[in-house]
């Protein structure tokens, strides 16, 4: 949204420039006053009836003098060039763009929004094919109940899972005593009747038994039909395992012979205590799998595809709705944080302007004092040079050496030029100020209206 008062630079807050403090002895060690003092006064120099100051009393001057005015050149451009950042100030513009934030917010939710809608509505469209499956498959096989179906598979899965390790592991203390590999190769065997049992006992559950709900008799007969038959191949698998259990006890190095010679001998004339609980063992197991097989779905058979289509698809189109909704909050939030910016800079922007203007007299102060400083220090350096070079030379010293110097020097005074805008921005903001709860109220209402159109295509 609008970034443009995050960037932009408040009227520099002026920092009066400060001067370095002027030492009297050090500024005359450095103009090195009493050697040239010396010097001059071995040469009885400036002579005793000269009128004006000598060579040195004028470098000292004109050092003096450079010092002051660059002094003054740095400080002038410095408040020109905050002068020149105050007079293009723009608050007009500044203002007229808080102002539009509510329209560039509008602007740029429908720009968004637009291709989102679209989106919507093709959620939306397959949403009520969706639905519209479902009712027609509800009415051709009278259904007026909602489909019943887990909305994880993992749960059914794990207890399969864990069934099937169960089943191998009891199966293989059984197949142990038998095997040549002891219980290695007993649960090596008894993990294949496990999967082979809960397989059988999981089709059972899950795609023959829910067909005897169905509408149409023949099915319905046909499901009992199946059931019977898988029922009886899994009682026969078990009594098929125990016989060739009892083998492998008996027999184990020719179990594949004899166990159908145990089966002729009748189909429950199993005898070992164990083969018998390996029997109970595959029945429990296949009951457990086509128990979980039968509620892996609706109960109803193809009820559970169509409601989970319609359900994701209805998942789409709300992921898709409240992925839109949370993008215009987005905008929305942003833009009143951008009002609140806005007001926040222009209040801002007031305050450094009155700082910066009433630091000039601060500045001027400083600049004066430090003008003084520097005439009070040539004043000491020509004094000093004169008291030396009369009390070293021994021709009388000149007249002018006792009469009263100028020492002030020549430099322009400070001036800051400027437009001032402090009553202007104090406006701004005042007006800015009466109008943000319209603004806000502008804002909300556009961001209702988005959230009507988005509902009204998802509905």
């Amino acid at each position: 949204m609008l970034n443009s008062f995050k960037n932009k630079k408040v009227v520099s807050v002026y920092k009066p420039i400060e001067f370095p403090v002027i030492i009297n002895e050090k500024l005359s060690n450095d103009f090195d006053v009493v050697a040239a003092a010396r010097q001059q006064a071995k040469k009885n120099l400036p002579d005793s009836n000269s009128l004006r100051a000598d060579s040195n009393e004028i470098n000292y001057r004109t050092k003096l003098q450079t010092q002051v005015i660059q002094a003054s050149h740095s400080v002038q451009q410095s408040l020109n060039d905050l002068g020149n950042e105050i007079n293009n100030l723009s608050i007009n513009q500044q203002l007229s763009d808080t102002e539009s934030i509510p329209e560039k917010f509008k602007q740029t939710i429908r720009a968004e929004i637009t291709p989102m809608k679209r989106e919507l509505k093709s959620l939306k469209a397959k949403l009520n094919l969706a639905d519209e499956d479902l009712e027609q498959f509800k009415s051709k096989n009278r259904l007026n109940r909602e489909a019943d179906y887990p909305i994880s598979k993992w749960k059914t899965f794990g207890v399969l899972i864990f069934a099937f390790i169960v089943e191998g592991i009891l199966n293989g203390f059984f197949f142990a005593e038998g095997s040549d590999s002891g219980l290695s190769g007993g649960v090596m065997l008894a993990l294949i009747v496990a999967a082979l049992n809960l397989s059988l006992g999981f089709l059972l559950g899950w795609i023959v038994i829910p067909i005897k709900n169905h509408i149409t008799k023949w099915k319905s007969n046909l499901s009992i039909i199946f059931s019977v038959i898988l029922i009886f191949i899994s009682l026969i698998f078990n009594l098929f395992i125990a016989h060739y259990r009892d083998a492998l006890i008996k027999f184990p190095d020719d179990a594949e012979l004899y166990v159908f010679e145990s089966i002729n001998n009748g189909w429950f004339t199993v005898s070992d205590i164990s083969s018998l609980l390996l029997i109970g063992v595959g029945i429990m197991f296949f009951t457990i799998a086509t128990f979980k097989g039968y509620f892996f779905d609706d109960v109803y058979p193809g009820y559970g595809k169509f409601a989970r289509l319609r359900d994701i698809a209805l998942d789409t189109l709300n992921e898709e709705r409240e992925g839109t909704l949370s993008n215009v909050d987005e905008k929305y939030e942003s833009s009143v944080e951008d009002l609140d910016e806005c007001y926040r800079f222009i209040k801002k922007q007031n305050i450094s302007l009155s700082n910066s203007i009433s630091s000039f007299q601060v500045q001027d102060t400083i600049f004066k004092n430090y003008s003084r400083l520097i005439e009070s220090a040539l004043m000491y350096i020509i004094k000093l040079y004169r008291d030396t070079n009369s009390a070293e030379r021994e021709t009388p010293s000149p007249e002018f050496f006792e009469t009263d110097v100028d020492f002030s020097l020549d430099f322009e005074s400070l001036h800051f030029t400027y437009k001032d805008k402090r009553e202007e921005l104090n406006h701004a903001k005042e007006q800015l100020e009466s109008s943000l709860p319209s603004l806000r109220n502008n804002l909300l209402t556009f961001k209702k209206e988005f959230h009507e159109e988005i509902d009204e295509v998802c509905h």
